[in-house]
């Protein structure tokens, strides 16, 4: 009885140092997303860039990291990312329809990253043939006939009765007659045919705190950090020694130059500088402030 729990014991033991050996040597890196992707359109290239800091410190390079998408019960399929500078990767990928897609990155450990809202792709409607309206042509030259016919007559009787009202009208006849032939009144009126516009993918509008919540997993901080409201078994979350940041609180001023310089507060931090934009310390801070 004694020897079989000695040996469920060595067997405990052995699995642990598995699971521990790889970390403590060389296998865990803090994968930080460069412009967190909330939404993308569906046939439309989408531009993925991160960073892959062995142990949180060194770029890392030579790796051939792989990013898999997955379509929840429809599709899943994986791009690999190509180095475009020191520990820095880079994948073009064409999400082939509408869904919310789940994504991880494989490199030295698999990070699991907040889904992307891709949306159906634009229906471009061809545009109509215009339609063509032409004056009936019957009417002006009836209109034509009539004023050459009474500018003669009036000719006639002005040139016998020398009275200028018959000029008048003789004039006024002939000045309609003349009208008749200007462009216009039966050259084809073509009507603008409106053709509809693609409509661009919906624009995001989740909160700040949720933001925070997501970046909180893209630029890594979920590696080191442990928080609960990060409510997911699926993330892994190295114990270094970083605090927990569950209950944590602290003012703005505080918080802002932390993340954006760490070293600047602590000269031996070991939390790097991620190069944050002020927009996304923003939304970081209102996270981990969160309740």
């Amino acid at each position: 009885m004694i020897s079989r729990f000695l040996i469920l014991v060595g067997m405990a033991l052995l699995l642990s140092l598995a699971i521990a050996v790889p970390v403590f040597a060389g296998g865990w890196a803090v994968i930080t997303v460069d412009d967190l992707p909330v939404t993308a359109t569906a046939g439309e290239p989408l531009t993925i860039g991160f960073t892959v800091l062995q142990h949180g410190k060194t770029p890392t390079s030579g790796l051939s990291p792989t990013i898999v998408f997955t379509l929840p019960k429809e599709k899943q399929f994986s791009v690999i990312a190509e180095e475009d500078d020191t520990g820095h990767y880079t994948a073009s990928v064409t999400f082939p329809m509408e869904g919310e897609w789940e994504w991880t990155i494989n490199a030295f450990m698999e990070q699991p990253m907040p889904a992307i809202s891709v949306a159906a792709a634009p229906v471009v409607a061809a545009p109509s043939q215009p339609t063509t309206q032409t004056e009936a042509v019957p009417y002006a030259l009836i209109v034509r006939v009539l004023a050459f016919g009474l500018a003669l007559v009036g000719a006639f009787f002005a040139f016998r009765t020398k009275s200028r009202l018959t000029m008048g009208l003789t004039a006024l006849c002939l000045t309609v007659a003349l009208a008749s032939f200007i462009p216009g009144s039966i050259v084809p009126k073509v009507e603008a045919q409106d053709v509809p516009t693609a409509q661009p993918a919906v624009e995001s509008s989740i909160t700040q705190v949720e933001l925070g919540r997501r970046l909180f997993i893209a630029k890594g901080c979920i590696t080191c950090h442990m928080n609960n409201k990060v409510v997911s078994s699926q993330y892994v979350t190295i114990n270094m020694g970083a605090p927990n940041l569950t209950n944590f609180s602290a003012s703005q001023e505080a918080l802002f130059l932390r993340l954006k310089d760490p070293a600047s507060v602590k000269s031996d931090t070991q939390m790097p500088n991620l190069g944050l934009s002020e927009v996304e310390i923003e939304a970081l801070i209102a996270f981990i402030n969160s309740k």
